[in-house]
């Protein structure tokens, strides 16, 4: 099992709403996408639709597992409270005219 998930789930054993948080994600979805939910280059859409193809979830459904695995990791110290925003550094600057 990854250290940061066994982190996670140790400290969970203590904590009440860290232990609600991760009963609605599901322990195999979250080891399973432990590497994206902490990457917050990710957006959510990329992982919410990775979630849809593999697991067959509704779009919310899967939405609600990448905002709760993300919040579990926040609630731990592993991931930063203010989200960095996903940029596209190739796009052409706009042109004033």
């Amino acid at each position: 099992m990854n250290q940061i998930v066994a982190s996670v789930f140790k400290k969970a054993e203590h904590d009440a709403t860290l232990k609600k948080l991760l009963r609605s994600v599901g322990k195999k979805w979250f080891e399973e996408n432990i590497e994206d939910l902490m990457d917050e280059a990710i957006p959510n859409s990329t992982l919410v639709q990775k979630a849809m193809q593999q697991y067959g979830y509704e779009c919310t459904s899967a939405n609600t597992k990448v905002s709760k695995g993300r919040e579990a990791l926040r609630h731990c110290g592993y991931l930063s409270s203010t989200r960095k925003p996903h940029i596209l550094a190739d796009l052409p600057s706009p042109i004033s005219g």
